[in-house]
């Protein structure tokens, strides 16, 4: 073979290589891109689920928050008629006594006039 013959082969040769590397590079390269964006894209997924996780905790606490303080609205309703009844029965009771001594009186006085008579 002639010198100009393997030089040229060599030119070839080393052309092809280039281009294999310059292949393999652009494909590990691509690789190496998509494997991060998938490992973002994952972060991401998981960070959107704690978001999303947090976000149905506070949720759920607001709503036994409120809850909670429904019940103690009613729990305070509950007290302030339990308060009315008990006032009620003590002027009932009140009422009661006065009525008689009020009888008491009338009977005194009834007793007392027919003595006097």
């Amino acid at each position: 073979m002639s010198d100009h013959a393997s030089n040229k082969q060599y030119n070839v040769y080393m052309q092809i290589t280039q281009k294999c590397i310059k292949a393999l590079v652009n494909t590990k390269r691509y690789n190496t891109t998509r494997r991060k964006e998938e490992i973002n894209n994952d972060e991401e997924a998981k960070q959107q689920a704690r978001l999303q996780e947090q976000q149905e905790r506070r949720e759920a606490a607001r709503r036994e928050a409120e809850r909670i303080a429904e019940q103690a609205e009613r729990r305070e309703a509950a007290r302030r008629q339990a308060e009315r009844l008990a006032e009620q029965a003590e002027r009932r009771e009140a009422a009661r006594r006065e009525a008689e001594r009020i009888a008491e009186q009338a009977e005194r006085r009834a007793a007392a006039r027919a003595n006097s008579e």
